[in-house]
């Protein structure tokens, strides 16, 4: 079991952040261990501090995985709605970013270190599915909900763009800022992450989105 996510980073914001755990398991999961695993996950949703994404894939899959990486479950925790639950999904894309944060900066809650059972993700995986995550944002940048979420990820990915390394939303973001004090999207998902209700404007997300994505279209091929 990995801990990964903001905790691992050291940005843990309470009533923004999650709490993101990965599960390695050695054989897929048979129908009896599938219910009894999301039973035990579910029955503990009333002492959870805060909203909990627990994802669990095979020793196979963490060791070679393909893309997108299949999961056998998935299971989120949300005080104030119904748990989500996914079983055997063929595919996330966005786990191969998972699996490559929780090889690089993930800790071991139980078992083996991370870098003992994940392989290392190619840059190019990580900057493929990032890439991807914000070419479905530029049509989405009036979503105020999901804004700050859009920005930071934006900044997670250039940075990794240009430095092949994990960091968290808020260093990525101070990062982005040197390189461009102009990017006022960024200044405004700060404020909100430190709990200032700041509108973040849509114009300045899309020029943020467009800076970024150049960014990685420009970054050599590994």
């Amino acid at each position: 079991m990995i801990l990964q996510g903001s905790l691992a980073l050291d940005d843990y914001v309470p009533g923004h952040s999650d709490i993101d755990l990965l599960v390695i398991v050695d054989r897929p999961l048979d129908a009896a261990t599938m219910d009894q695993l999301t039973y035990a996950v579910v029955a503990e949703q009333p002492e959870a501090p805060a909203c909990v994404d627990l994802r669990v894939v095979t020793r196979e899959v963490a060791a070679t995985p393909p893309e997108p990486p299949p999961i056998e479950l998935y299971v989120r925790l949300d005080p104030r709605a119904e748990p989500k639950i996914v079983s055997r999904d063929t595919g996330e894309d966005d786990l191969i970013v998972k699996l490559s944060l929780s090889r690089e900066r993930g800790g071991a809650l139980h078992g083996v270190a991370p870098r003992e059972v994940i392989a290392e993700v190619p840059a190019s995986s990580v900057l493929r599915v990032g890439d991807a995550q914000l070419v479905r944002w530029q049509a989405l940048t009036n979503d105020a909900r999901h804004a700050a979420l859009m920005v930071f990820t934006a900044c997670r990915i250039w940075h990794f763009s240009q430095e092949h390394i994990h960091c968290s939303k808020t260093a990525a973001a101070m990062w982005t800022l040197e390189r461009d004090p102009s990017l006022e999207a960024i200044r405004a998902a700060l404020r909100q992450r430190s709990g200032v209700n700041t509108p973040i404007e849509p114009a300045d997300i899309a020029r943020l989105l467009g800076i970024a994505r150049a960014k990685i279209a420009a970054t050599p091929p590994t």
